[in-house]
């Protein structure tokens, strides 16, 4: 086609230049010479600027729109309206009493833990040529991958805080999977055992003892627990969760008491091939955080309200912004273990 308007061009210039300059016109000739990209159809243009930018902006809504992460299976989401939210995290709920003489106030230890929104930007070029070329459909991939990655940037954060529990601070000031916390240790190194008497039975059991700042469980007993492991340990989790026997001393078995004993969420994310994570909600409570400023957005030349082309050198420029942040919450509703052991 643009080989067609191209002939038709160069005919339809041919046969009015001449007579155009022999009547002595040159201004209106060099006018004319000045079109001849329009009339060959390779100009970029506020319409043509306009439909791509539509265009790849609904690529990459729909791309975020079918991106599956699972930040949300392990931390909770929390709206943020300022630069940093803050956290006072109470050491206790105060136990049910019966109602005799004045109420008794306690005065509940607090923690001002904050979480500071960052800004996040991811920025693709395309340059000049491909558009006018037509080449549209090289870069439907490349919008389409860059929506699916900012989907799934909270992940990275999320099962990144996991990874990191054993040497970053929580909010009372000591390593998020620690043995010395005040409501006891939920730190341990032992490998992911469901055999009898083994480190996940550990597990579930350091969680059911736990304990607030007064000394009083903090659990039932019957919440849902989440398992978290990384590619590695899949098998063995599944195994574990979904079998109807499990090993004791002797190479006999028995009925697996912890069969659908928990939610399994496995991610790539986990980068040690050994540790393995315990969490309890509680409460509407996640032991992690995810906290959403602004959400994402798609930017480009030809985005509505901006008129101007944004090209840098012959290029076209199209990103995605936005401000979240991840930290933790409460350690008490999560066991670690490095696995190690």
């Amino acid at each position: 086609m643009k080989k067609l308007i191209f002939l038709l061009g160069l005919l339809l210039l041919s046969a009015v230049v001449p007579a155009m300059a022999g009547n002595g016109q040159s201004g209106e000739l060099e006018s004319l010479w000045l079109l001849a990209p329009l009339v060959l159809g390779i100009t970029l243009d506020p319409a043509s600027i306009a439909g791509l930018y539509k265009s790849f902006n609904t690529i990459f809504n729909e791309a975020m729109a079918a991106a599956q992460p699972q930040y949300q299976r392990i931390a909770m989401e929390v709206p943020s309206s300022t630069a940093i939210n803050v956290y006072p995290w109470l050491g206790a709920w105060p136990k049910m009493r019966e109602w005799l003489g004045d109420r008794q106030v306690h005065k509940l230890e607090a923690f001002d833990w904050q979480i500071v929104n960052k800004t996040w930007e991811g920025t693709i070029e395309i340059p000049v040529e491909s558009v006018e070329d037509d080449q549209y459909g090289i870069w439907r991939p490349v919008v389409a991958g860059q929506g699916t990655l900012v989907r799934l940037h909270p992940d990275d954060l999320v099962f990144g805080l996991l990874n990191d529990g054993f040497t970053l601070k929580g909010y009372d000031g000591k390593t998020f999977f620690a043995t010395d916390h005040k409501s006891g240790s939920n730190k341990a190194t032992a490998a992911l055992s469901f055999a009898a008497g083994g480190s996940y039975a550990v597990a579930k059991a350091t969680l059911d003892r736990v304990k607030d700042s007064q000394g009083n469980p903090l659990f039932s007993g019957a919440e849902r627990d989440i398992l978290v492991v990384g590619p590695e340990l899949d098998e063995k989790a599944r195994i574990g969760l979904n079998s109807d026997y499990i090993s004791v001393s002797g190479g006999s078995t028995q009925d697996n008491p912890w069969k659908n004993s928990a939610d399994l969420v496995k991610s790539p994310k986990i980068t040690s091939a050994t540790a393995w994570f315990l969490l309890r909600p509680f409460a509407g409570l996640l032991p992690v955080i995810f906290q959403m400023r602004r959400q994402p957005r798609f930017i480009g030349p030809g985005e509505p309200g901006i008129e101007h082309y944004r090209i840098m050198k012959n290029k076209l420029i199209y990103g995605v912004d936005g401000r979240w942040n991840a930290g933790y919450g409460l350690h008490q509703l999560a066991y670690g273990s490095t696995g190690a052991v």
